[in-house]
């Protein structure tokens, strides 16, 4: 799987044609123990390079320049339920809901699920403060990236990944190389 974010100029060839940006999501599972000795179960996707599948960090120009941005959801733990639900794995898409504010007041944003009917949290309130200024609609692409889990297998966090106008595609395979 593949985000294509717009499009970026070949710096090689100027007369190149404009080609999108690509990142590609690989499958993770990790089991961390906790220093109280919790043992959480985190799964989920990280963002890679396309073509050399090293995962890239969250200051990597080409993420930072298309708009994305990633970050954990906030007050889940009112919603522990609704946050079992399917709706609310890796890989599923997400809806922002812009909630009324009086003037002066920050901007908070739900995160609901694909329908947009059942609240979960909310953006931080610096990530709520740019998706605010860009609007809603701009971050219409918005996934669960990662999920943690307790010992008894109850999800208790995301990880969240906002694409502004970005899609997502199969990858198509590179043909191999004729000798």
């Amino acid at each position: 799987m593949a985000l294509s974010s717009r499009s970026r100029r070949d710096v090689a060839r100027a007369e190149a044609p404009l080609a999108p940006i690509q990142f590609r999501l690989d499958g993770r599972e990790e089991l961390v123990t906790t220093e109280d000795g919790r043992r959480l179960t985190g799964r989920g996707y990280l963002i890679c390079d396309a073509r050399t599948g090293a995962p890239l960090g969250e200051d990597d120009f080409f993420f930072r320049i298309g708009g994305g941005i990633v970050c954990d959801l906030v007050a889940s733990e009112r919603h522990l339920s609704q946050l079992q639900a399917r709706a609310f794995g890796p890989g599923r898409s997400l809806a922002l809901v812009a909630m009324p504010q009086s003037e002066g007041e920050p901007p908070s944003i739900e995160v609901r699920d694909a329908t947009g009917t059942v609240a979960v949290g909310q953006l931080p309130p610096d990530v709520a403060d740019a998706v605010h200024f860009y609007g809603t609609e701009t971050y219409g692409s918005a996934f669960c990236l990662w999920e943690w889990r307790s010992e008894t297998g109850t999800r208790f966090a995301l990880r969240l990944l906002l694409a502004p106008g970005w899609t997502v595609e199969a990858l198509t395979e590179e043909p191999a190389a004729q000798g």
